[in-house]
């Protein structure tokens, strides 16, 4: 079969099997559509059975995608056979669904332990992941519309392995891909399911995966290369740049022992989404002059909504994302507008603008860890007291950096209302203390000569008294119990809370809206920055989006890499 050129822009995907069969390129989604065919039939993915009486089959349908393509991986249409799992009975079609993935900070805490140490990383693509999966339960599924049995019309799929869909599908892969990791002496951590850990003579092997995405880091180019050949005696996996992991780009620096991870195209193509991509930029995520509540006018007091009202939801979620993954810059703001995704009104949308207006003149931002900046896990931990107009709750925020970049951060309300600022910021460390915690035990994992207590910086004495001597008067007694648990860590010598002048707390931009040169010195500090070369990222940007491939595309990739 003669494969037809790929064009240099996004093409146009369909929506439907009749769509696909009828657009202009129905011939190259016919080829990825037999590709995907070929591929569940190798993998012995059903057989043809009668539909027994009282069973009802779920339906199937193709789903169309143009894959972007980054440094290392090519742009490349891509078709895969889903079931429609929303049609599954609980009890007969499926029983238990929950899959684990690593956590974001888990894997920012790993690249930086890569950089602090020098280690290598690749990335392993496991072809048709999900397939690999053994079914439990007896499913039946509508044949694919297209290629049903001219012999057996009216028979159904009767399903042997996991397809792609269905709600037990990544807990099957799951359950599947981790007996061959320990199989290689990786040991599964006890605080991250998803991490995969084996020291021995100085050999350091750490594996992270998120569903069907794996990334290696190893000092030991033989150790990695066995741990691959294992796996592919199980799947067929292939070895590829880590470029780009769970949506986030990869950018190295070997020269000067440098990561940067940004998402430059997400952000591009958020943008655009929410037809922002022109706007003016701005250089603050929110008006710290702006105050919001929920006492604002109804909808129907506003005949003229904003068109981005009913988009509202949609925003804040596309935000969470980068928010959580390489932006703590814009935390702050998002966990205030998160606030009004019950009932946003005009006025929340008109707060939302700027941060989209914020985001496209930082699209370019993201996390540098760098070797040559100070290598120990260091915390900040913050509050803004009775800041909700609504609720008067407090705000807390905490923020944790390794190699000159953030690890972990926070920004939220207190669940309780806190009666005074030493409470509010006493609540923090808490907060900050129980992530603290946690992050000394996945270090430890990672290198076990790893006990040092782990500093958290807080720029209030009376916080500080509280945990260092079982002060109880009037003002503190009424504090909860749950929250001495930082004076027993502190006592334990898991952390040592230490204080830290207001002008140096680093975490003042996750609990309140700052002007733009507080802001700029913060994340400057805090690793939050951008590539040194804006042309070349922003070309580099473009690629991923648009999917250019070739040599023009590889050269400014490794320009961009060069430049950083």
């Amino acid at each position: 079969m003669v494969t037809l050129a790929e064009p240099a822009e996004n093409p146009y995907e369909p929506t439907d099997y009749q769509d696909a069969i009828t657009c202009e390129d129905a011939q190259l989604w016919r080829e990825k559509k037999d590709e995907e065919i070929q591929a569940l039939t190798t993998k012995g993915t059903w057989i043809l059975a009668p539909l027994p009486p009282g069973r009802k089959a779920i339906k199937c349908k193709f789903v169309y995608k143009y894959k972007s393509g980054y440094e290392g991986v090519a742009a490349r249409r891509k078709v895969r056979l889903v079931a429609k799992g929303y049609s599954q009975l609980p009890g007969i079609d499926y029983s238990e669904t929950f899959a684990p993935v690593v956590k974001m900070e888990t894997f920012r805490l790993a690249v930086a332990f890569a950089v602090k140490h020098k280690l290598q990383i690749s990335s392993l693509d496991v072809w048709v992941a999900f397939l690999n999966g053994d079914i439990q339960e007896e499913i039946y599924m509508d044949q694919p519309q297209g290629y049903i049995d001219a012999e057996k019309p009216n028979e159904k799929c009767l399903l042997r392995k996991c397809i792609y869909g269905l709600k037990q599908a990544p807990r099957a892969w799951n359950e599947k891909f981790t007996p061959a990791l320990l199989e290689c002496g990786l040991c599964q951590s006890k605080s991250d399911p998803c991490l995969f850990v084996r020291r021995q003579q100085g050999e350091s092997l750490i594996v992270i995966i998120y569903v069907d995405d794996t990334l290696v880091f190893y000092n030991n180019k033989t150790s990695f290369t066995k741990l691959a050949n294992h796996l592919k005696q199980h799947f067929e996996i292939r070895i590829l740049p880590a470029t780009r992991f769970v949506g986030v780009d990869i950018v190295r620096d070997p020269v000067n022992h440098r990561i940067f991870l940004h998402q430059s195209s997400y952000a591009i193509k958020l943008l655009e989404k929410f037809k922002m991509a022109n706007c003016n930029p701005k250089f603050t995520p929110s008006d710290p002059n702006v105050q919001l509540s929920k006492g604002t006018p109804t909808k129907e007091a506003n005949p003229s909504s904003d068109p981005l009202l009913n988009r509202y939801r949609e925003i804040i979620g596309g935000v969470m994302y980068l928010a959580v993954s390489t932006r703590p810059d814009m935390a702050q703001a998002l966990n205030v507008l998160a606030r009004f995704s019950e009932d946003p009104q005009n006025v929340h949308v008109t707060a939302a603008k700027p941060l989209l207006a914020y985001l496209k003149g930082t699209t370019t931002y993201g996390l540098c860890f760098d070797a040559n900046q100070p290598d120990n896990l260091l915390g900040y931990a913050d509050a803004d007291f009775a800041g909700d107009l609504d609720g008067r709750k407090s705000t807390s925020g905490y923020i944790f950096t390794m190699c000159g970049g953030p690890i972990a951060w926070s920004s939220r309300l207190q669940r309780s209302i806190s009666q005074s600022t030493t409470e509010a910021e006493f609540v923090s460390l808490n907060e900050a203390t129980r992530e603290a915690v946690w992050l000394k035990r996945i270090l430890a994992e990672f290198d076990s000569s790893h006990n040092e207590p782990i500093e958290i910086r807080c720029d209030n004495q009376g916080a500080i008294r509280l945990v260092q001597n079982p002060e109880n008067h009037q003002r503190t007694k009424h504090i909860e119990v749950k929250f001495l648990y930082v004076r027993e860590q502190q006592q334990k010598r898991s952390i040592n809370v230490v204080f830290v002048g207001t002008k140096s707390q680093l975490a003042d931009g996750l609990t309140k809206g700052l002007p733009r040169p507080r802001l700029q010195e913060l994340w400057t500090q805090l690793g939050v920055t951008k590539l040194v070369s804006n042309l070349l990222v922003i070309l580099y940007s473009y690629i991923g989006v648009i999917g250019l491939r070739g040599s023009i595309g590889n050269d400014l990739s490794n320009l961009t890499s060069t430049f950083i």
